[in-house]
């Protein structure tokens, strides 16, 4: 059922990615090329129309002068994926060099871990980065009592270690992996899937793959795919979320399903994470084996 995932949302992103391309604001253009790129390491994909689509990203970003101060994390996605395709990056390389180097002027310590990692992805390597060995993680209670935004912190910082070719963490005997899972279910119930989807995607660190748990979160999300490719079953007031100048898919089913997509890549395909395959500035075709 993996590949068929795939297909699914990659006739709903290559639907956007042509026909809506010019209307999409450059979060949206970003989430959508991440999208395309997860099809296409899922052979699900036209790796012509992700190259396409990349010019119209491409382009997004040259006009952009401060997204890079808000949307830092999704700037460097694209520009490690755009890097891959033979795209000349350098400029925007620059352009984060000034942000990153503002993010750490107090204190080095305040980079999160993904941003870290997707740094060292688009080679920008010429200011003093923070040892992965210095980061102290937080109790497995303050874990549980998380806001999203420090969830989602804490969480990166999981999943970036894992990734680290120099660090061990030793996140079984601490609780974390028990956490995470009434941090799953919890989002479930809640129908919260942005961050059901993240905490799956941290457990499958913590090498519990066969864990029912598991299989029946990735059964859950299968079962949340509609017929057109997208992820979610909202019933939504349209009205209401356009009065708020958002557009139901775009800001809400596009973001959703390319986290949901993220998640179930790691899962179908062990070998592939997505922060260390970018990390190697090349895709290597044996992880998919």
């Amino acid at each position: 059922m993996s590949n068929q995932v795939f297909i699914n949302s990659c006739k709903w992103l290559s639907n956007i990615a042509i026909h809506e391309y010019s209307s999409l604001t450059l979060k949206q253009a970003l989430h959508c090329l991440f999208g395309l790129w997860l099809c296409h390491i899922a052979k699900a994909g036209n790796d012509t129309q992700l190259k396409d689509f990349g010019e119209v990203v491409y382009k997004k970003l040259d006009c952009s002068n401060d997204f890079f101060y808000t949307n830092t994390n999704l700037c460097l996605l694209a520009i490690a994926i755009l890097s891959e395709h033979g795209f000349d990056t350098s400029k925007f390389c620059l352009k984060q060099n000034k942000r990153i180097q503002i993010l750490t002027k107090n204190n080095q310590k305040d980079i999160p871990l993904e941003t870290k990692s997707l740094i060292q992805a688009c080679g920008i390597d010429n200011i003093q980065m923070i040892n992965i060995r210095d980061i102290q993680f937080e109790n497995p209670l303050k874990f549980l009592l998380a806001e999203k935004l420090a969830l989602k912190n804490y969480s990166d910082n999981i999943v970036v270690s894992f990734n680290s070719n120099d660090y061990n963490f030793p996140l079984k005997q601490e609780g974390y992996a028990t956490v995470a899972k009434a941090l799953l279910v919890d989002a479930v119930l809640d129908y919260d899937l942005e961050t059901a989807s993240m905490m799956l995607r941290t457990l499958l660190y913590f090498e519990i793959s066969g864990d029912k748990i598991i299989q029946d979160a990735v059964s859950f999300f299968e079962l949340q795919q509609l017929e057109n490719g997208s992820f979610g079953r909202y019933e939504i007031d349209q009205q209401e979320f356009m009065k708020n100048g958002l557009n139901t898919e775009f800001d809400l089913y596009l973001p959703i399903t390319v986290s949901i997509l993220w998640t179930l890549a790691e899962v179908y395909f062990p070998n592939f994470k997505v922060f260390s395959t970018l990390s190697k500035r090349n895709i290597d075709q044996n992880l998919l084996q």
